[in-house]
């Protein structure tokens, strides 16, 4: 019979043994990539807040909907073109670093599947911008926002965090995000220039892009390989599970943005997407950590408890900003018409605690135990339960009900992978 103990959270650690950990080599990579990484989530999400509150007044909720709208459809478009990869690649990377033939290899058939993935995703949006009349009303920003594809191509982060150097992350990304903010002041100036927001934001991937690929054949020593069509076609089905386990989140996750949109208007659209954005404070910290950790654990899975013990003491700080700050939060980050986000930042507070199990026991376990089949089919699971609940309760309970739902789905799977890690971990015990 499953049971649940608080004791399976944490591990204690003396002084000494704390020493002992910090002061190992791999400890020190770890530690590096993860302050790198911190660093880089700190300007990442510090330089937008910069210009938040001006994009917010000048363009309005309504607008700012609009932009959250096309930015959910393209959300399905780049899952599909990542698929995966972000992971499988990494892990892949990560254990062959010192062979730069294996590297390269993996590097180039990764970057052809995706090329691929995003044509494929081009033509898909463009026939259905010809058949739905909605997406066809409003077709230019929904484009404009695919150019993001492309950029985000150019930029493999996945490759810098297998090969375990996350300096160069941090380094590129802000350059990425100093680009769009300099530029949101200077050409953004009235409620129509909202359209030049997605352009902004490719172009600071575009440059960066092409600057990461100089240094990953400069002072990586990549070599050009050109991958076969089954090399490709392999690499992709290699990736399937995972590719399952981050789409299906967009059941009750991004269509939520859309099926709020459609039936209580742009603004609400906006409002949710406001609050959303809060919670992505709290969701890219973790996810940094997880990040960090993942190439570290891939290696040394038995530190798997201390990660988990740290992951739940970050999520637990933010629970509290959340529920306590959010009044503070909305007043000084978004104009009074978004007053009604703090209620759903009061709601979602609870989010960084199932984020960081959803991490720490399907992401950051199921998958670096090969058991990505699982993942697969409590993501699934999951996912169409979301969906259930979003139609049900964002019909009846608008912007409230989506925050309901990402509570809902959230709490399903982070409760679902900490059940089947403990199942896995036993048998591979007895094993």
């Amino acid at each position: 019979m499953f049971k649940f103990k608080l004791t399976d959270f944490f591990i204690k650690f003396d002084l000494a043994r704390i020493k002992d950990l910090v002061n190992r080599p791999n400890s020190k990579v770890l530690i590096s990539n993860f302050i790198s990484l911190s660093v880089l989530q700190v300007l990442n999400y510090l330089l937008p807040l910069i210009t938040l509150p001006y994009l917010t007044r000048t363009i309005g909720a309504e607008l700012f909907g609009v932009l959250a709208i096309a930015a959910a459809i393209i959300v399905y478009f780049q899952t599909f073109v990542d698929f995966g990869f972000d992971y499988t690649a990494t892990r892949e990377i990560a254990n062959s670093q010192k062979d730069i033939a294996s590297v390269s290899k993996i590097f180039w058939t990764v970057t052809f599947a995706k090329t691929i993935l995003m044509v494929i995703s081009f033509i898909v949006l463009a026939i259905l911008m010809a058949v739905i009349p909605y997406l066809r009303e409003h077709y230019l920003i929904i484009f404009l926002t695919f150019l993001l594809i492309p950029g985000r191509i150019l930029f493999p982060e996945w490759f810098f965090q297998g090969m375990e150097r996350m300096k160069y992350i941090t380094i590129l990304n802000v350059i990425s995000k100093a680009i769009f903010t300099g530029l949101v002041f200077t050409v953004i100036r009235e409620r129509e220039d909202y359209i030049y927001q997605p352009i902004l934001i490719a172009s600071g991937y575009l440059v960066t892009g092409v600057i990461s690929f100089f240094i990953i054949n400069k002072y990586f020593g990549v070599r050009m390989y050109m991958p076969s069509f089954k090399e490709i076609k392999d690499s992709i089905a290699g990736s399937y599970n995972i590719f399952l386990n981050l789409i299906l989140p967009s059941l009750y996750n991004n269509l939520s943005t859309l099926l709020l949109g459609y039936w209580w208007g742009s603004t609400q659209a906006g409002i949710l997407d406001a609050a959303k954005k809060v919670i992505m404070l709290s969701d890219q910290a973790l996810s940094v950590l997880s990040r960090a950790f993942f190439p570290y654990l891939a290696k040394n899975i038995s530190k798997h408890k201390f990660y988990v013990m740290i992951s739940l003491i970050i999520s637990s700080v933010f629970m509290l900003i959340y529920f306590f700050g959010a009044d503070f939060i909305v007043k000084i980050l978004f104009s009074p018409e978004f007053f009604d986000s703090k209620k759903l930042i009061i709601l979602l507070a609870i989010s960084p605690i199932l984020f960081s199990l959803m991490n720490s026991y399907g992401t950051n376990y199921l998958i670096l135990v090969h058991k990505e089949t699982i993942l697969r089919n409590i993501t699934l699971v999951s996912s169409l339960l979301g969906f259930l609940a979003a139609i049900i309760f964002i019909y009846k309970m608008g912007a409230i009900g989506a925050a309901l739902t990402l509570n809902f789905a959230r709490g399903l799977i982070s409760g679902l992978c900490y059940y089947y890690s403990k199942k896995v971990r036993v048998q591979l015990v007895q094993g």
